[in-house]
C-alpha cells in the first residue's frame, strides 16, 4: 500500500530594478523571453519504521483505493510514504517610468527545489529477518522505486507545463508606487497557484502508476504467497498474527 503527499513550504522573491527613460520604459515593461524554470530534487535515505502493529497501519489514510469489494475486511502490513517538500523563489525584473512613477514586473525565473523523504512501515508482528517481513519490504520497495521512476521522469513536463502556465501572465503592472506590496503579493499567490496547478496534474497520474502495483491479482498473490510459503516456514509469526485477528473478531 502506499501513502504519497506533497507539500509547498516557501516562497521568496528576488526582484533587479531599472528605472528607464520614457521610450525605453514602453519598450522593456514586456518580457523578452519566456520565463526560465529550474528544478532541483534530492532525496533522503530511506527511513524503516517497525514498531507499529498492523492493526494501527490498517486505520492509516492512503492513497491506496482497495481493489476489494465493498464490505470486504482487509489488514496492512506495509506502507510506502514518499513525501516531497517544496520551496521556490521567484526572480523577476521592476522597470518603473520616471515620469509617471508607475512600475511593472515582469516574472523571469522560478527555482525549485524538491526534497524527498521515503519511509517504509513493516508492522512490528513481522520482524526484520522473517519471510514475512521481506515479503512485505519487496512490495513496499516496488512502491517508491515506481514512484522514484515517475517523478524524475516527470520533472520535465512539470518545466514544461509550469512554464506555460507562467507565460500567461508574466507582467504585472504599470502599477502605482502604492499598489508595490499589493503587486508583489500577487505575484507570490500566482506562482504558488499555478505550481500547486501542475502538482495536482503530477499527483493524478502519480497515483494511476502506483494503483497498478495495488490490483486484486498482485493483493491475491501476495496474500497466497504469504500463507503457503511464509507461515509454512515461520508458523509461530503466523500463530501470533492470527491470535490478534481473532481477538479483534470474537
Amino acid at each position: 500500500m502506499r501513502l504519497f503527499s506533497s507539500k509547498i513550504i516557501a516562497l521568496s522573491l528576488l526582484a533587479m530594478f531599472a528605472f528607464m527613460p520614457q521610450k525605453a520604459w514602453a519598450l522593456m515593461c514586456a518580457p523578452e523571453r519566456a520565463p526560465q524554470i529550474e528544478i532541483d530534487s534530492s532525496e533522503e535515505p530511506l527511513v524503516i519504521i517497525e514498531n507499529r502493529s498492523f492493526t494501527a497501519l490498517s486505520k492509516a489514510r492512503t492513497n491506496t483505493i482497495s481493489p476489494y469489494a465493498p464490505g470486504t475486511i482487509s489488514h496492512t502490513f506495509g506502507l510506502a510514504h514518499r513525501k516531497f517538500a517544496m520551496q521556490h523563489r521567484v526572480e523577476y525584473k521592476m522597470y518603473t517610468n520616471p515620469r509617471t512613477r508607475k512600475t511593472c514586473y515582469i516574472v523571469y525565473k522560478v527555482d525549485i527545489k524538491i526534497d524527498m523523504k521515503p519511509t517504509i512501515y513493516i508492522a512490528k508482528e513481522y520482524p526484520r529477518g522473517s519471510c514475512h517481513y521481506d515479503h512485505v519490504m519487496a512490495h513496499e520497495q516496488e512502491h517508491i522505486a515506481v514512484d522514484r521512476n515517475f517523478t524524475d521522469s516527470y520533472l520535465a513536463e512539470v518545466k514544461k507545463k509550469l512554464s506555460q502556465l507562467i507565460r500567461t501572465k508574466q507582467v504585472y503592472g504599470p502599477v502605482r508606487e502604492s499598489m508595490k506590496s499589493a503587486t508583489t503579493k500577487q505575484i507570490q499567490r500566482d506562482i504558488e497557484r499555478k505550481i500547486k496547478a501542475v502538482l495536482d496534474v503530477m499527483e493524478k497520474e502519480r497515483d494511476a502508476e502506483q494503483a497498478k502495483i495495488d490490483s486484486l491479482e498482485s493483493y491475491e498473490r501476495s496474500s497466497k504467497y504469504i500463507r503457503s510459503v511464509c507461515d509454512i516456514r515461520q508458523p509461530h509469526i503466523a500463530e501470533a498474527r492470527d491470535a490478534i485477528l481473532r481477538r479483534l473478531y470474537q
